[in-house]
């Protein structure tokens, strides 16, 4: 019988996803995971993998945290608008983590584009996720009135989405609040139905 694990697998595991995100995949190596997670290599690699397969699990770790909590801000307010507004104050507010810069799999999007086919898939899945849910938001103010009709509601959920994975990497890049504000401002205020007007 194998021994029984003397550590927290999921603790383990998200400590671990702060060194791909602190340091990059190419950037960290298996002493940088022995060393955060206190465990020696047989440990690591008997329940996780090799670097990468500990890399993928934590891209998946990091995926399935950051839609659980974007789904729940953005189920808060029966108002789209007022749900946009949450959704900024969200992405303005993340100094406030404990988290290294900009979002993890944006950054890994932009390390390794499409050369690691297990990592793409998923990045595209986050990806096409945020889409999906901030979709459903505009839809819903679309319906009541309170954004444009004039685009389907597809369309300016990629653009809102887009404007997302672009102010991670200006935060990563270290511009400043106002700069991020205003982009998320001049996003949520071109898409308001009264332009329509």
């Amino acid at each position: 019988m194998s021994r029984p694990r003397e550590f927290d697998y999921d603790k383990v595991l998200h400590q671990l996803m702060l060194v791909f995100w602190q340091k990059g995949y190419k950037g960290t190596s298996l002493t940088d995971l022995m060393e955060s997670s206190k465990l020696k290599k047989p440990s690591i690699y008997g329940a996780y993998g090799d670097k990468h397969a500990v890399f993928i699990k934590a891209l998946r770790l990091y995926r399935m945290q950051a839609m659980e909590s974007i789904q729940q801000l953005l189920s808060r307010e029966n108002s789209a608008l007022k749900t946009l507004e949450l959704w900024k104050s969200n992405l303005l507010d993340s100094d406030s983590s404990n988290c290294p810069k900009g979002c993890f799999i944006v950054n890994m999007a932009l390390e390794l584009g499409t050369e690691d086919a297990e990592a793409k898939v998923e990045i595209d899945a986050l990806f096409e996720d945020s889409e999906k849910l901030l979709e459903e938001v505009i839809r819903r103010g679309q319906k009541n009135l309170e954004i444009t009709s004039r685009y389907p509601a597809r369309i300016i959920a990629q653009n809102l989405a887009t404007a997302q994975h672009g102010v991670r990497v200006l935060e990563k890049a270290g511009a400043s609040p106002d700069k991020m504000k205003a982009i998320l401002d001049y996003s949520i205020e071109s898409i308001l139905a009264d332009r329509d007007a």
